[in-house]
């Protein structure tokens, strides 16, 4: 559940028609509980059969027409609670790009009623997951011979999205060493959260990390965050600044772990 973006649905209606009493006077249905599995968190994924926006509207998706569709889609997202009796407002994130869906905080009973309707294709369990690799070159296939950056491929140009930990933004694998240029408009750059954390500093993006999110939504709302962690985009292990350095991170930085 790291590291997801949100757009909260409020609620379209009031608890006395789409509450839990609602849903008690309705007739008693079987309900398959082998479609869902049991999570260890009040948290799930539902994923809706309708196809999401790159499969209608293609790659260009700041058009009228997509954005129109787009908000259609999560229009279904919060159909498909109100007919399980449950409220809009659980919605935590809403998927419509890539993936047409929504995770939203329910319990496993309700998980069970919104698998039944015919517009939903899927609800799976949020999970926690944990980094399981320190041998990102083995892991990738990366440790045979040859090598793309000595042919001249130096990934110039290429944007690189990273999901993982955060980052360090302040790392020189991470500076804009060739022409300083302005923070991208409309990205966010998520740093300096002082207030839960003193050491998190603000810092502005720039031409090589072009934003930076904290999609913790879930997370925070069911596990919270430690007083040595930081509640923003900046890295708390090490992890997403790893990644993110060896995806797209500047040449020649000597890199050290505890003095090596």
């Amino acid at each position: 559940m790291k590291r997801r973006s949100i757009v909260l649905f409020a609620a379209l209606a009031s608890a006395l028609t789409f509450g839990p009493s609602a849903a008690a006077d309705q007739p008693s249905l079987p309900l398959d509980t082998s479609r869902v599995e049991r999570g260890d968190y009040n948290s799930y994924v539902v994923i809706m059969k309708a196809d999401p926006l790159v499969v209608t509207d293609g790659r260009n998706l700041d058009t009228t027409k997509a954005k129109k569709r787009g908000q259609q889609l999560k229009a279904t997202h919060a159909a498909a609670l109100r007919e399980a009796g449950l409220k809009p407002s659980s919605i935590v994130n809403q998927y419509v790009t890539s993936l047409n869906g929504f995770s939203a905080r329910i319990n496993y009973q309700q998980a069970v009623r919104i698998a039944a309707d015919k517009n939903v294709a899927l609800v799976l369990p949020d999970e926690l997951l944990q980094p399981q690799t320190d041998e990102s070159g083995d892991f990738l296939g990366l440790s045979g011979a040859g090598s793309a950056y000595a042919t001249g491929f130096t990934g110039k140009g290429v944007v690189v999205g990273i999901i993982d930990t955060g980052i360090w933004p302040e790392h020189p694998s991470f500076a804009d060493v060739d022409t300083p240029a302005p923070p991208v408009s409309g990205i966010p750059c998520e740093f300096g959260n002082t207030a839960h954390n003193p050491n998190d500093v603000a810092f502005t993006c720039q031409d090589k990390l072009v934003g930076a999110r904290q999609m913790l939504d879930t997370y925070r709302a069911l596990i919270g965050a430690d007083p040595d962690e930081f509640d923003s985009a900046r890295d708390d292990s090490g992890h997403g600044s790893h990644t993110a350095s060896t995806a797209a991170g500047n040449d020649g930085v000597s890199a050290s772990i505890l003095g090596s």
